[in-house]
């Protein structure tokens, strides 16, 4: 037997995800089964990152602008909201963080994203980024706005679009 490549391994993960699902892609490698789904499909699918939130204004067609608004308001709610900036919205920001995202292939695919990161930081995916660094009350606010997020579109009335 022949061993897959990366490609083929999404490829074969995405023949499973059937309509209707909810579906967390964690990081890396599977979030490439968006670019393998059948286009009859209606899915959520949720990646694992990271407080920036980048994709609302960004997404083509105004697509994630609705999940935006939901972003703001859960984060409204809080008793010390989040400052979200969303500078790295702009396609002509030099970073590009948008275009470099794990979740611009679902962008790409017409699924509505928001991005939510603590920031770039000098230790950023080198080995010196290490867990004694780590805000773990911020990740706790953070984790309790996703999962308020997570929750508000669960129980909204239609999906965002």
């Amino acid at each position: 037997m022949t061993a897959l490549n990366r490609l083929q391994i999404a490829w074969r993960a995405a023949q499973d995800i059937l309509d209707g699902q909810v579906v967390n892609l964690g990081i890396g490698l599977p979030v490439h089964c968006s670019d393998y789904l059948r286009p009859e499909l209606d899915v959520i699918l949720q990646s694992e990152n990271g407080v920036v939130g980048v994709g609302p204004l960004a997404a083509p067609n105004n697509q994630s602008k609705r999940l935006g608004a939901i972003l703001d308001s859960v984060n409204a709610a809080f008793p010390t909201p989040f400052k979200l900036n969303r500078e790295w919205d702009s396609a002509t920001h030099p970073e590009h963080i948008y275009e470099r995202s794990d979740h611009f292939n679902y962008a790409r695919k017409g699924i509505p994203i928001v991005f939510v990161t603590t920031g770039l930081h000098d230790d950023y995916h080198k080995v010196s980024d290490e867990p004694r660094k780590i805000d773990f009350a911020k990740l706790a606010r953070v984790t309790r706005l996703m999962a308020e997020m997570g929750r508000a579109v669960a129980n909204s009335p239609k999906r965002p679009r």
